[in-house]
Formats: C-alpha cells, structure tokens, sequence
C-alpha cells in the first residue's frame, strides 16, 4: 500500500467514510506508521486504527498516530473482543495523548458461554 494508493481509495469514498484501518504490517510497522501519520495530516477528521496481531504495541511507531489500536492474535479458545477472556485487547487514545484499554466495551458473552 502506497501513500497515492491509500489517498485514491479515501477519495472514491469521501463523504462515506469515517475511519481508516490497518490490518497486519506486523513486519514492517514503520510504514504502517507512516500511513497512519499520512492519513492524520492529509485526510483531516478520519479516525486511524490498526489491528497487530502482535501481543503488545510495536515501539517502531507513534502511537499518537493512531486513534485505536487493537493488538492480540485471534485464538478461538478465547474468543474476540466480545468475550471476557479474550487475549486481545482494544485501545483509544484519548484527548491527552494517552491510551486507554476499552477492551470490557466489547463483552457481550458471559464467561461461562461456550464459543
């Protein structure tokens, strides 16, 4: 994904899109954050997330790039985000900078429902 390419897509749908998100560049999370940043500076009102199947917050970016950011892999033992127990988690950054897990917004099974 480039920069141009990104920018193509949010035009062909100005006016229907509030959010913009990242799924996987696990491997190169620098460019993930570079979209990001892109997006935020060029693309005013959109919110950014990225979903990392990592198991915490790559260092290699700005998080103040990011609106939300949802790490974890999906393991069906634990669920998504509408279980209790699920392993991933989901955070907002919010209007200070910092991040906020709102991973329990999601819980929608009980602990003891099966999947």
């Amino acid at each position: 994904m480039t920069a141009e390419a990104l920018s193509a897509l949010i035009h062909g749908a100005k006016d229907t899109i509030t959010y913009v998100g990242f799924m996987g560049g696990d491997g190169d999370p620098a460019a993930v954050d570079l979209l990001a940043k892109y997006v935020q500076e060029r693309h005013n009102g959109l919110k950014v997330g990225w979903y990392t199947g990592r198991t915490a917050i790559s260092p290699l970016i700005n998080q103040q790039h990011f609106d939300y950011i949802k790490v974890g892999a999906y393991l069906r033992h634990l669920g998504g985000l509408d279980f209790p127990r699920t392993n991933q988690r989901m955070y907002r950054r919010c209007t200070d900078g910092s991040f906020e897990d709102i991973t329990s917004r999601f819980w929608t099974h009980q602990i003891g429902n099966n999947l």
